[in-house]
């Protein structure tokens, strides 16, 4: 509830917002909240309401030109993580098992990984050319990047699979 300029109260509400396509178009170049979202952003939360990011990306894969915004919280992994005021408030955590199993599949097959916290991307490797083409046309931050860990002491939201050939430039498989 809001306290209303007459005395009464209204509903506040939680507001939420997509990256890709919606605040930025990475296609597009832009890779920044532009001033006049900005600003609606900004009449939104001063009329009481919470503003939330809402997205497929892991937090560490958001663009500094939208990470920059502060938002009321963030609902990332495609729902997997929700934090609100700084604190995570829901984590959908994927099991040491289901990593090794992808990471066996990805490299009997030759595929790339892509396993996402909060924090870091963990990939099977950060220096393969389809890798770097994926990371650049995502707006992959590449100190956010690991390609050396142990599955059995990460803790990732979401996963998928990146398939690209000559004729395939990219499918997703979550998992």
């Amino acid at each position: 509830m809001v306290q209303c300029s007459g005395g009464g109260m209204k509903m506040s509400k939680l507001l939420f917002f997509d990256i890709d396509g919606t605040l930025i178009e990475c296609n597009l170049d832009i890779y920044s909240i532009t001033e006049n979202t900005r600003n609606a952003l900004d009449r939104l939360k001063e009329n009481g309401h919470d503003v939330f990011l809402a997205t497929g990306r892991c937090k560490c894969f958001i663009t500094e030109g939208v990470m920059n915004y502060p938002f009321s919280g963030y609902v990332t992994c495609n729902g997997a993580y929700v934090e609100y005021h700084g604190e995570p408030v829901y984590k959908a955590i994927i099991p040491s098992e289901a990593i090794k199993a992808t990471m066996a599949l990805s490299e009997q097959y030759d595929f790339n990984y892509y396993f996402e916290s909060s924090d870091y991307i963990y990939v099977r490797d950060q220096n393969d050319e389809r890798h770097q083409w994926f990371a650049k046309n995502w707006g992959m931050k590449p100190e956010t990047v690991i390609d050396d860990f142990d599955p059995e002491t990460i803790e990732t939201y979401i996963g998928m699979i990146v398939l690209m050939s000559k004729d395939i430039k990219v499918i997703i498989l979550l998992i």
